[in-house]
């Protein structure tokens, strides 16, 4: 029986250390973000987890309710 459900969390983060240069992010993103659209892409994605549907971008105020929660 649950007690609460929870909204959607994303997951599977990809993240950037800091001194990576901003326009370098932004090409990886941008490769990251179009995955879905090759079969190569997906193949890749799904081997990470078979249910993914795609990579979508997050701000990190997407994560104040688990903060919420946490605190």
């Amino acid at each position: 029986k649950s007690l609460a459900i929870s909204p959607n969390i994303p997951e599977h983060l990809f993240v950037a250390n800091s001194n990576i240069p901003l326009s370098t992010k932004r090409k990886i993103q941008e490769i990251f973000l179009q995955l879905m659209a090759s079969e190569e892409g997906r193949a890749a994605l799904h081997s990470i987890k078979s249910s993914v549907t795609g990579i979508v971008r997050v701000k990190d105020s997407d994560y104040d309710y688990l903060r919420r929660i946490i605190d």
